[in-house]
């Protein structure tokens, strides 16, 4: 699955063999490929299937791997492992805040981490919705609005909802449930201006939400 950098120029591109790949769409050539360990001390790591860039770095140097265990995030300079963003069960999505200071991840519950290198807590699982759908989270992200903590997540239930991370009081605030498919929802993405959303489901039928600041 590939992912733009925050210059609009950069992409990275997982392959099967666990390597991410950096494309410059100006030269429609890779400049760089990084293999990451997928190996740890007590664990192997599933292969990477999904990558996000920082969207605060205009030169990226951080990026974070999805794997169906996990989320690790990497320092690209020297490929070193930072952190990995381990909750309980399965990882389908996650997703950066615009400041690059939170990771939220989606499975069979959301957890949103603390993803800022600077802050003392930072790597730990600051909260957990436990049950945020009825159905497993296969898809979360930020929105892309400088500023807003604002995500949004869609599930095997057949919703999409938008919370609202709430950083002081260490809570994610469910502000919208999206509800118009027949079956489950697979996919969900903001606008770039962070107006809209697009879900996508088993319905085969895309539907377009209007959202209000």
């Amino acid at each position: 699955v590939p992912a733009w950098g925050s210059d609009g120029i950069m992409a990275v591109i997982t392959s099967t063999d666990g390597k991410l790949h950096f494309f410059d769409s100006n030269t429609a050539k890779i400049t760089h490929s990084l293999i990451v360990d997928n190996s740890d001390n007590t664990a192997e790591r599933a292969q990477p299937f999904a990558a996000i860039l920082r969207p605060d770095e205009m030169e990226p140097l951080h990026v974070i791997t999805q794997t169906h265990n996990a989320a690790n995030l990497w320092r690209l300079k020297d490929g070193a492992n930072l952190v990995s963003f381990r909750p309980q069960g399965p990882v389908f999505s996650a997703g950066y805040s615009t400041d690059g200071r939170f990771a939220v991840t989606g499975g069979r519950s959301l957890r949103v981490f603390d993803a800022d290198e600077s802050s003392p807590t930072y790597g730990r699982n600051l909260h957990k919705v436990e049950y945020p759908h009825l159905g497993m989270v296969m898809n979360a992200e930020f929105s892309p609005i400088k500023g807003s903590l604002q995500f949004v997540s869609a599930s095997y239930d057949g919703t999409a909802k938008i919370w609202e991370w709430q950083p002081e009081q260490q809570t994610a605030r469910l502000v919208h449930e999206l509800k118009d498919h027949v079956g489950p929802v697979r996919f969900s993405t903001w606008s770039p201006d962070g107006t809209k959303i697009l879900t996508v489901g088993h319905d085969a039928r895309p539907r377009v939400w209007t959202i209000k600041p």
